[in-house]
C-alpha cells in the first residue's frame, strides 16, 4: 500500500473520531494528514511527510487553542443581564408565589423570590430556565 494511501485513511479515521467527539482538534490533524498524502502523492520522502503532518498539526492546534482563548476573554454577558432590574406588569396570579407577567412585549411565568405579593410593583431579580424571578425590591446594578 502506498503512503498517500495510509495518510488518507488515517485522516479518515481521524475524521470518525472527530464526528463521534464533536471537537475541532482532531478535524486540524485530519487536515495535516490529508496535505501529508497529498506530498506523499507528489513523491516526497516519508521524512518529509513525517515532519509536514508534525507541523501543520501543531500549528493548526496553536491557532485552535489561541481562537478559543482569545474568544474566552472577548465573550460577551448572557442577554438576560439586560433583563435584570426591569420592572414587569403582573398579569394574574396563579399562586401566592407564582404569576404570569409581561415583559418585553411576551407573556412570562414568574415566580416571586422575595417581598409580598401584595406590592405594587416588582422587578427581576434573576432568570432560571424560562421563568423570571421577582422581587418587590430593584436590585442593584
Amino acid at each position: 500500500m502506498s503512503n498517500h494511501l495510509i495518510w488518507i485513511l488515517l485522516a479518515g479515521l481521524l475524521l470518525v473520531g472527530e464526528m463521534l467527539s464533536g471537537t475541532f482538534y482532531l478535524l486540524v490533524i485530519a487536515l495535516a494528514f490529508c496535505l501529508s498524502a497529498l506530498l506523499a502523492w507528489l513523491g516526497s520522502g516519508l521524512p518529509v511527510q513525517l515532519l509536514a503532518a508534525a507541523f501543520f498539526s501543531l500549528a493548526g492546534l496553536a491557532l485552535l487553542w489561541h481562537k478559543r482563548q482569545r474568544s474566552k476573554t472577548t465573550a460577551n454577558p448572557p442577554d438576560n443581564l439586560l433583563d435584570i432590574g426591569q420592572q414587569v406588569v403582573i398579569l394574574q396570579w396563579h399562586t401566592p408565589h407564582h404569576a404570569r407577567v409581561r415583559h418585553r412585549g411576551a407573556d412570562w411565568d414568574a415566580e416571586l423570590s422575595s417581598g409580598a405579593a401584595d406590592a405594587e410593583a416588582f422587578f427581576i431579580v434573576g432568570i432560571r430556565g424560562s421563568t423570571l424571578l421577582l422581587s418587590d425590591q430593584k436590585p442593584e446594578t
